[in-house]
This record gives structure tokens, sequence and C-alpha cells, in this order.
């Protein structure tokens, strides 16, 4: 951690993908989409770190479409110290949706795995939804080996009660104070 006072994380740079645009896999509601609230959390994620000093990158910023190649090719390019895909889950349309609630983090590799803990926990905590832990996953975005990268599902857009608690502004803002907060946790004092 840095020595600069208030501002803990300077010398660190995270890199933040609010998934999803224009894509099926996404959690379907009326509106807003979850590839709205994605980048809502991503964008109140990026003000945080960057109070605390972070250099913020984000792959998007409005609806362009990246593939999973031009985002692996983003932390390629970017060498972050850590990258975080925002998303909000979603579930198979053969489960009751109102039974879902909660967030998780998935990792790759053993070097995600605290970040993805401390994510859980720390989101859990700022917005009140069940910890449903963090797990190892094969998802493209979690293989970089460049750094520690986590795939975030902050909690269910397809539950009802739920939606309405991911889409708050207050909640949104908690949220992406949690996900500054567990970058702090992950770097070590300096």
């Amino acid at each position: 951690r840095s020595d600069v006072f208030g501002k803990p994380l300077t010398g660190v740079a995270v890199l933040l993908d609010a998934g999803h645009v224009h894509d099926r896999a996404c959690a379907r509601r009326a509106a807003p989409a979850e590839k709205d609230v994605n980048l809502a959390l991503t964008l109140a994620a990026k003000y945080r770190l960057e109070q605390l000093g972070a250099t913020v990158q984000t792959i998007r910023t409005d609806d362009s479409f990246l593939s999973l190649e031009e985002r692996n090719r983003a932390i390629v390019a970017g060498q972050p110290d850590f990258f975080i895909a925002v998303h909000h889950n979603s579930i198979d349309l053969s489960v009751d949706a109102n039974l879902q609630t909660g967030t998780e983090c998935y990792y790759f590799y053993p070097a995600g795995k605290a970040l993805a803990q401390a994510l859980v926990r720390n989101v859990t905590q700022a917005t009140s939804r069940p910890d449903r832990g963090a797990q190892w996953g094969y998802y493209y975005v979690t293989r970089s080996t460049v750094c520690p990268a986590v795939l975030l599902e902050a909690g269910f857009m397809v539950n009802p009660s739920e939606y309405e608690n991911v889409t708050s502004e207050p909640q949104l803002w908690a949220a992406g104070d949690a996900i500054a907060r567990s970058v702090l946790e992950c770097v070590p004092p300096g």
C-alpha cells in the first residue's frame, strides 16, 4: 500500500470489465438490463477506487461490444494489478428465480482466490445479500495469468426482490465501495 495520505492505492492499477453488451447470456429484465447495471456498478467502483488513489481502466464505458478475445487483449495490454469482471447473475428457466439470491465470485488461478473471497465478503456485508462464496470457475476472463482475475456476480437480477436491490442507487454505491475495499485488502502494506 502507498504511504500517500488518504490514497493507499496509489500505484495500483485496476482493470474493470462491465460485462455483457448485446449478449444473449445476460440476465433479462425490462429495464435496466444487466449490461446497464453492470456498467453502473463498474463506474461506482471506479470512482471509489480512484478516490483511494488507484489507476483504473474500464474495458467499456458505453454499449460498445467487445468479444472475449478483445477483453483478454485489454488485460494483456493494460497489465493491471487486478482484473474484475462485473456481472449480475442469472439462472436456468427451470429454476425458481424467487429462491435465487446472493453474491458469488469466480477465480481460475489461485492468485485470484483471495480477491474473490474479499469481494464476496465485502459485497455481501455492504448490501445484505447472501454469501454464495468464492468458487473456482473456468471462465475465459478469469484465466488471465497477467494478474489476479475474477468474475463477480453481484446479485440475481432475475429475482424480483433482488432486482430492486441491485438496481437501487444506494446499493450500487455500497457495492462499488465494497469492491474498492476488497482491492485494498488484497494489496499488502508497503
